[in-house]
């Protein structure tokens, strides 16, 4: 072989090896871009997975406090007895939604609570009408509470999809 064939060969093998090498180097930079939007879209489905599902678990929570919030209303027409059980599970459904919901929430559930409980324990007409007054103002409140959580959990997703 002469040497200029060898030299030929030569730079062949070598430009052929830095081809290869830049194509390889081309092939993991893809892989590694590819595995870092893969790993950002599902941090992201994650983030919103939760928010969802803190939700839905305040929603349904909520809407068995309104329900006995609805009971309560109806019951009182039915007499003492009647109203002291659906008492009852308003103060239950309150406390539940104490453990699914952020402070602002919790604290206007565990209100109407403890007005609905000072609604029963009242004694003297003043003090029943005191606490009907106190229950119309709260159990009002509570809804508005509601939804401006349910306008947060937007805000939360949104800011997944920001990161």
């Amino acid at each position: 072989m002469s040497i200029k064939t060898w030299r030929w060969t030569l730079n062949s093998t070598v430009v052929s090896a830095l081809i290869g090498a830049a194509t390889a180097l081309g092939v993991q930079l893809v892989s590694v871009n590819a595995t870092n939007l893969s790993t950002r879209q599902l941090a992201t489905q994650s983030c919103i997975q939760r928010i969802d599902t803190q939700e839905a678990k305040l929603r349904e929570v909520m809407e068995r406090l309104f329900g006995s919030l609805g009971a309560l209303i109806g019951e009182s027409i039915s007499g003492q007895k009647a109203m002291e059980a659906a008492s009852k599970e308003v103060m239950k459904q309150a406390f539940e939604v104490n453990a699914y919901a952020p402070p602002e929430l919790a604290l206007g559930a565990l209100t109407v609570a403890m007005v609905v409980h000072q609604g029963m324990t009242a004694t003297s007409g003043a003090e029943q009408e005191a606490a009907i007054s106190s229950a119309l103002n709260y159990t009002k409140l509570l809804p508005q509470t509601y939804r401006q959580q349910l306008g947060e959990f937007d805000t939360l997703r949104e800011a997944c999809r920001n990161h």
